[in-house]
C-alpha cells in the first residue's frame, strides 16, 4: 500500500520547503537578535570603562587636591611664628581625652606639656 497517489510527492515537496522556509526565518531573526544582543554588550563595555576612566580620572583629582592642602596645612602649621615646638604639639593631642588610656595614667604627661608650653627656653623647643 502506497500513499503517494498522484499528489503524495508533492504535499512531502511542499512540507520540506516549507520547513526549510520556516528553519532559514528562524536561524536569521536568531542571528539578528544575536547582533543586536553583541552590539548592546558592546554598548555596556564602552559604558563601564567610560565611566570607570571618568570615576578613577576624578578620584586621582581629589586625592592630589588633598595631598596639596594637607602639605600646605603641614607646612604652616611647621612654620607658626611665635610658637614653640611644645606648644605645637599641645595643639596636636586633645587635652580633653581621658586621663585613662588602655590602663595607662596620661594625666602627668598631659601636665608636662603645659609646662612645656610657650617656654622657648626648654629643651627641644
Amino acid at each position: 500500500m502506497s500513499f503517494e497517489g498522484e499528489n503524495g510527492n508533492g504535499a512531502i515537496a511542499e512540507w520540506q520547503a516549507k520547513r526549510e522556509t520556516e528553519i532559514a526565518e528562524r536561524d536569521a531573526a536568531d542571528a539578528e537578535a544575536k547582533k543586536e544582543l553583541k552590539e548592546e554588550a558592546v554598548k555596556h563595555i564602552d559604558d563601564f570603562y567610560d565611566n570607570y576612566n571618568r570615576k578613577k580620572a576624578q578620584q586621582l583629582e581629589d586625592v592630589r587636591k588633598e595631598a596639596e592642602e594637607f602639605q600646605k596645612s603641614r607646612d604652616e602649621f611647621s612654620s607658626q611664628e611665635g610658637t614653640t615646638t611644645w606648644d605645637r604639639v599641645l595643639q596636636l593631642i586633645n587635652e580633653d581625652d581621658a586621663d585613662q588610656v588602655a590602663g595607662r595614667d596620661k594625666s602627668k604627661f598631659k601636665e608636662i606639656l603645659q609646662r612645656l608650653k610657650g617656654n622657648a627656653a626648654a629643651p627641644g623647643a
